[in-house]
């Protein structure tokens, strides 16, 4: 199984000491904030972090393994462009982004380049 990097870093945390952080990339721009998570009860495994972006309403789901969390700032960080974040699948904040199953996670870890943590 792979490591969730937000609880190697820090420790284990709240959800709620994550929900509203910024998130930004190595070169400080900030690419969006923790709006909520997908956990897979399966797997007992955080297995996705809601973003919400620049746009009012987009939201974006990145995997739980690609942020890193430094409690000193109470950000996350993410080795993302804006270019790729904004080309990622998206869905509006009021609306589900379709089925939440494995399917809908492999595209999201595909998008980012990661290895789903089911392999």
């Amino acid at each position: 199984m792979s490591e969730t990097r937000l609880a190697s870093s820090a420790g284990l945390l709240r959800s709620a000491q994550l929900r509203g952080s910024l998130v930004e990339n190595p070169e400080g721009e900030v690419l969006g904030k923790v709006e909520d998570f997908v956990v897979d009860l399966g797997e007992v495994h955080l297995a996705a972090v809601i973003l919400a972006c620049d746009e009012p309403n987009r939201r974006v789901a990145v995997p739980a393994a690609v942020l890193d969390y430094d409690p000193a700032t109470g950000r996350c960080r993410m080795p993302v462009s804006k270019e790729t974040l904004l080309r990622a699948p998206s869905f509006r904040a009021d609306e589900q982004p379709g089925p939440i199953d494995r399917t809908w996670a492999a595209d999201v870890y595909s998008h980012f380049c990661c290895v789903p943590y089911w392999f």
